[in-house]
């Protein structure tokens, strides 16, 4: 579906890096990826990047009421989930200070289009071969007065 997009395998961990532009104080950001699929079914899949540490998120600017923000947003691949395939960003919200986590409370964010990844599908090619080896050894220091 999407060509030259970053790839990632069981054990990587995504890091979405956003800036962006609002006029309330935030004390948390997610973004939610939506798996692509050729043909539109009824099951969705979600995958979701969260703040892993609130020093990730930081106040860049401010003019006014108007701020510009920074937030690293980051998920873990497993095996289990998400499911291998093509996803594309579909939703960035987050929360006000001093907000509830309600529906109501959360604001979302407009978000660009084509920000997406894909999840590798396990291999099939074999198991794992060397491509390179080499042997080596270190000679033993000799205590002085030793014989050979």
């Amino acid at each position: 579906m999407y060509k030259n997009i970053p790839t990632y395998f069981p054990g990587d961990t995504i890091k979405l890096r956003l800036k962006f532009q609002h006029e309330a104080n935030l004390v948390d950001v997610w973004a939610n990826f939506e798996k692509q699929e050729e043909v539109t079914t009824l099951m969705h899949f979600r995958f979701t990047a969260r703040l892993r540490d609130r020093n990730n998120l930081r106040l860049l600017d401010r003019a006014g009421a108007h701020m510009i923000s920074e937030a690293v947003l980051e998920a873990s691949v497993s095996k289990e989930s998400p499911l291998p395939g093509d996803y594309e960003l579909s939703e960035v919200r987050g929360l006000p200070s001093g907000e509830e986590r309600l529906e109501s409370s959360v604001l979302d964010f407009e978000v660009p289009k084509d920000v997406c990844f894909r999840i590798a599908a396990p291999s099939t090619d074999g198991p794992p071969k060397v491509t390179h080896w080499e042997l080596g050894w270190e000679a033993q220091p000799r205590e002085p007065g030793a014989s050979s």
